[in-house]
């Protein structure tokens, strides 16, 4: 008796889903990649290094300031990478949504928030213009004149290792104490943030480098409270989805603890009771924005997920990005 041929996962049609002949799930059908889960970049080294050297409370004050510290208090994460590539498989690009069975969900400024306490309104994370031609020779000076340390060497273009920034905490150190100058005290939090961006926040595919341009936003402590730091950590994350789930992609990055919660919509009860940090941004949680990372521009499509907002779902309009913005970085022309 013969057997039917299997019913293909679809789309049945392209018309919204232009790149489904290079999505990730478009190759396991094929054949290919079925047994293998995306490469994961251990977010762990910033958790070992505070277990062996635990934060003065000047330091601790310093980072409270700054609206991240909530992220320093999250401990050693374990990830499912299995949960993770299945998810990754169902991400599309031209929605900014999984496609699952029982429809569109996405992760969403709510959820940045109230999970992690993350602001999400505030000001847009651009790299100002005179930051985009900086030489790795500038850009060094610059995080020797903000922190103490400068890296040598001609080599990485605008990325420096997590290795030399633990290194230069961990001299820093003991040296660390009620006497010591504020200078010191704000030169060591701007290296504890930079290994926060490098090990989890924005962490890239090699697992070990960070950029120095984020140092623009160090300049002044007292100014990152006014970023929108849960838009851009999510632009961050939608930018990496969306490169992971095209072709053969073994690795991925961003805050990857975002994929792993329960699915299901907040009741009023529990948002009731959460702390004004994960609560002060609520008007703004269902609205359809653009998120931006530097030259990175990524939609939160909330139009697509109302459900997740307690709200009806009607039939969504055709996204207004184009599908292939993912492509686009900041090595491209300035103009685009």
């Amino acid at each position: 008796m013969a057997f039917p041929p299997p019913a293909h996962p679809g789309p049945a049609e392209d018309q919204l889903l232009v790149l489904q002949g290079d999505h990730r799930s478009s190759h396991i059908w094929e054949g290919q990649l079925s047994m293998q889960a995306l490469r994961p970049r251990r977010p762990d080294d910033l958790c070992e290094f505070i277990a062996g050297h635990h934060f003065h409370e000047r330091v601790v004050e310093s980072l409270q300031t700054t609206g991240l510290y909530t992220i320093f208090e999250l401990g050693r994460m374990q990830l499912d990478w299995s949960l993770i590539t299945a998810l990754v498989e169902r991400w599309h690009m031209e929605t900014h949504t999984f496609h699952l069975p029982t429809g569109e969900a996405t992760i969403t400024l709510q959820d940045v928030q109230v999970l992690y306490g993350l602001r999400v309104e505030g000001r847009a994370f651009a790299l100002p213009h005179h930051w985009r031609g900086m030489t790795r020779a500038q850009l060094a000076d610059m995080m020797g004149q903000l922190t103490g340390s400068r890296p040598q060497g001609d080599r990485g273009g605008s990325r420096v290792a997590l290795s030399f920034i633990r290194d230069q905490m961990a001299d820093l150190h003991p040296d660390i104490t009620h006497k010591t100058e504020h200078l010191w005290i704000q030169r060591y939090t701007r290296l504890a943030l930079l290994l926060l961006f490098g090990c989890v926040l924005f962490s890239d595919t090699s697992g070990s480098t960070v950029s120095m341009r984020f140092l623009h936003c160090l300049e002044q402590l007292d100014e990152l409270p006014q970023y929108s730091w849960g838009a851009t950590v999510l632009a961050y994350l939608y930018r990496s989805m969306c490169r992971a789930s095209i072709g053969p992609a073994v690795d991925i990055c961003g805050f990857l603890p975002l994929l792993q919660f329960i699915w299901t919509p907040y009741n009023i009860e529990l948002l009731g009771q959460l702390p004004a940090c994960c609560s002060v941004d609520r008007l703004i949680w269902s609205t359809s924005v653009p998120m931006i990372f530097w030259d990175h521009v990524e939609y939160h499509a909330t139009e697509r997920v109302l459900r997740q907002f307690g709200l009806p779902q009607p039939i969504p309009r055709e996204p207004g990005w184009e599908a292939t913005h993912y492509q686009w970085d900041d090595r491209a022309s300035m103009d685009r």
